[in-house]
């Protein structure tokens, strides 16, 4: 039986499930090629059906979030940057009590790549965690939820937003305290 060729070139828009959130990537290029979802679908079939082939165009790289770093981090490198945000996040935080007024049940601990903050008086706590596997910080806040940062350009960028971690923490603790003095950008260390 001989080989089928299908060519698949440019798609409608409206078969493409966007791959990369508002902002991140242009819209031509997404619409200009198949979208990786399908590609796999088709390499799929590819697999379950040898005697057909399915050559798509050169993609370019699109800009999705885990796409913009400067350099893909090694693991020591990841280590490192993870390390050194969440001390220093923990370290600020331990300054609170000196100029911020805080609950009795305030606390902040740090262990094996977990820092865990309590807030007290009703505020909830936040959990911040290396997923090394990933290369990602994760985020469980009481206020926006679970995000999960990959680091980009120099910042823990969350990619749904491109909201930087250390931004996030400015607002909501700056909301929670009911202070605009609460500045994490002023001792990042990453």
């Amino acid at each position: 039986m001989g080989t089928r060729i299908l060519l698949i070139g440019r798609l409608p828009s409206a078969l493409l499930r966007p791959l990369c959130t508002k902002g991140t990537a242009s819209h031509s290029s997404s619409s200009r090629y198949s979208a990786v979802i399908l590609q796999r679908s088709f390499d799929l079939q590819l697999e379950q059906r040898h005697s057909v082939h399915y050559l798509f165009p050169p993609m370019p790289a699109l800009n999705c979030p885990r796409m913009l770093c400067s350099k893909a981090l090694t693991e020591l490198e990841f280590d490192d940057l993870a390390e050194n945000t969440l001390t220093s996040i923990g370290d600020y935080l331990d300054g609170f009590t000196e100029w911020l007024p805080v609950d009795a049940d305030f606390d902040i601990s740090y262990a094996m790549g977990v820092l865990t903050i309590k807030l007290g008086g009703g505020r909830g706590t936040y959990v911040i965690n290396k997923q090394s596997p990933n290369k990602q910080l994760w985020l469980s806040s009481p206020v926006s939820g679970p995000k999960r940062y990959d680091y980009i350009h120099g910042q823990w960028v969350y990619g749904h937003d491109g909201v930087a971690l250390h931004d996030l923490l400015n607002e909501e603790f700056r909301k929670l305290f009911e202070t605009d003095r609460i500045d994490f950008n002023q001792n990042r260390d990453d």
